[in-house]
This record gives structure tokens, sequence and C-alpha cells, in this order.
């Protein structure tokens, strides 16, 4: 009874309109332009303040320490690649359990290790390792890691 009674009233109320919408000023176009930013297909540039100091040989040129030279090449796990036209990426992961993307040519390793190639299951590093007074290179594999 009391739905009949609601809407009986209801009905008899007068249609109200509601108020019109408030004029909105035109918004001025914005080109988005990519020049001079940083593509996010390369490799972030790190300080080489943010690094842990270390008791190995450092690099004899002034560039900056990538985040993967904090750690021994034994510590980082390949967990995959990605492509993107003809270039590839792999994928390492550090202790800490960050994913980071990596190129041909990337130092990584305390031993001035160098990405050599990057296969879909697995990449190459070729790592400087002190021995007496010289330096020997040593080439790396890090072969994907997959979970079960």
């Amino acid at each position: 009874e009391t739905i009949r009674t609601f809407v009986s009233t209801t009905q008899q109320q007068p249609v109200r309109t509601p108020p019109p919408l408030p004029s909105l000023e035109p918004i001025a176009p914005i080109a988005y332009r990519a020049q001079g930013r940083r593509d996010p297909f390369s490799p972030q540039q790190r300080t080489a303040a943010t690094t842990k100091p270390t008791d190995q040989p450092k690099p004899s040129n002034n560039r900056q320490l990538s985040v993967l030279e904090r750690y021994a090449v034994a510590d980082l796990r390949m967990v995959g690649t990605i492509s993107k036209n003809q270039t590839s990426w792999g994928l390492l992961e550090s202790p800490d359990g960050i994913v980071h993307r990596v190129v041909v040519g990337d130092y990584v390793g305390t031993h001035q290790g160098r990405i050599q190639a990057i296969h879909t299951d697995k990449v190459i590093v070729l790592e400087q390792t002190p021995q007496n007074a010289e330096n020997l290179s040593r080439r790396v594999v890090l072969t994907l890691q997959t979970t079960s």
C-alpha cells in the first residue's frame, strides 16, 4: 500500500526541469613532442653515487657505473628477453628481485663485464678477471631460468 501511495503522490507533483549545465571554457590543444625526451626502450642512466663501493678494480674511463655493476655476474639471473624491430633486450634479475633490461654492450658485474650477445635462452658476458697483475678475459653464459 505504501508503494501505491508514493507513486500516486509523485505523479501529482509538477515536473521539474534540471538547471542548465555550466558553460565550459574551451581547452587549447596540446601537441606532444617526444624530441628531447628519454626513449623508454633505452637503458636508464644511473649515477655512480647510487652504487655500493667495492674493492674490485674500477673502469679506467669516466663513464657512470650501471646498477648491475653492484653485483657479481654469478649473482644475476636471466629471466627472459624482449624484442622490438631488430633490437633484443635481455632481462636480468638482480639479487634484490628487480628485473633490469640490458642490451649488447651494457656493463654488468663487478669485473667490468660487458654483454656480448643476447639470445632467447642465454646472455653472454665477457668480464675481466684480475689474476696477479694481469686482467684476463672470461666468458660467462647466463642461461634462461625457468620456473617449474
